[in-house]
């Protein structure tokens, strides 16, 4: 039986940012059976299975090399489960981003770190949650600087960043389930 813990979250990194790397998620979510979410590489497959074999069909269907994160569906839910009622922000001036990490981190930096240090950074990584780095985002003057970059700098493990309705996205499509098959007409005859 298909549970929402059973099922696996794929995370690709550098997919279809500035005309690199470029994929139509959607004709790569039929090829391996899973539901996309979106341009930027994440897919939630209801079948399970195992994280390295889902890493070689999606290896298998790209045309360039890219990193392969998956989670199973069961970390996804505990991240949010622990995030409390009170989901973190997420307007315009303000974000809350998840990095998903290639592995867990074996060790942590003293949280939170702001980058720029002071008040007007434009990063603040919050907390490390598994392979889940949470940070909190806006835009300030100069150079944008993307959670991304701050948090593979922080731990040293490449990662690709979501937001977090990226997150509660999964959340919906794990805890719905596996759609519904289309029963054909039985008895009709061709």
């Amino acid at each position: 039986m298909v549970t929402p813990k059973s099922s696996l979250v794929v995370f690709l990194r550098g997919v279809n940012v500035g005309g690199n790397k470029t994929l139509r998620p959607a004709e790569l979510a039929r090829a391996i059976g899973a539901v996309n979410l979106g341009a930027a590489g994440t897919f939630v497959l209801h079948a399970g299975g195992s994280a390295g074999a889902i890493r070689k069909a999606i290896v298998a269907e790209l045309e360039f090399d890219a990193e392969v994160i998956v989670c199973t569906g069961s970390e996804v839910l505990d991240l949010v489960r622990r995030a409390g009622k009170t989901p973190p922000p997420y307007g315009k001036e303000l974000k809350a981003m998840v990095t998903v990490l290639a592995k867990p981190p074996a060790t942590a930096p003293r949280l939170p770190v702001s980058t720029p240090a002071g008040a007007d950074w434009q990063v603040r990584v919050e907390r490390v949650d598994g392979p889940f780095v949470t940070s909190l985002w806006r835009r300030g003057e100069g150079r944008l600087i993307y959670p991304n970059e701050v948090v593979e700098k922080l731990f040293g493990i490449p990662g690709t960043t979501r937001g977090w309705s990226t997150i509660e996205s999964i959340r919906k499509i794990l805890e719905a389930g596996p759609p519904a098959r289309k029963k054909g007409v039985e008895g009709v005859k061709k």
